[in-house]
């Protein structure tokens, strides 16, 4: 299972978020675009009951499920979830290690 850390700030701050959607069951999907490449971004999203991906692991985070999409697992090792309030409201800040030099093995012909 990918170790994926969520603050507790982070995780009322999101809390709060899934509440005002007003759907039952609304959880949080976390995944990586374009993984493997300089242009990879971590991502968070809304994750409706009927959004979810019976492959994604599922981590139970008390207040909500987050939901580490399958494809982005070797990805997500030791990303970092994290809110701060600041004087504009606050900051959800997302980090992931980067794997943008990931060696792939090769065949020979």
């Amino acid at each position: 299972m990918a170790l994926v850390t969520v603050t507790d700030p982070a995780r009322d701050y999101l809390a709060q978020l899934i509440e005002k959607q007003d759907v039952e069951g609304m959880g949080v999907r976390i995944f990586v675009t374009q993984p493997g490449t300089k242009n990879a971004e971590t991502c968070l999203a809304y994750c409706p009951p009927n959004e979810i991906v019976p492959t994604d692991e599922q981590v139970d985070l008390g207040k909500f499920t987050l939901f580490l999409d399958h494809n982005s697992v070797p990805f997500l090792e030791e990303a970092f979830v994290d809110y701060s309030k600041d004087q504009m409201g606050g900051q959800l800040t997302i980090k992931a290690v980067s794997y943008t030099h990931l060696t792939l093995p090769t065949k020979r012909i």
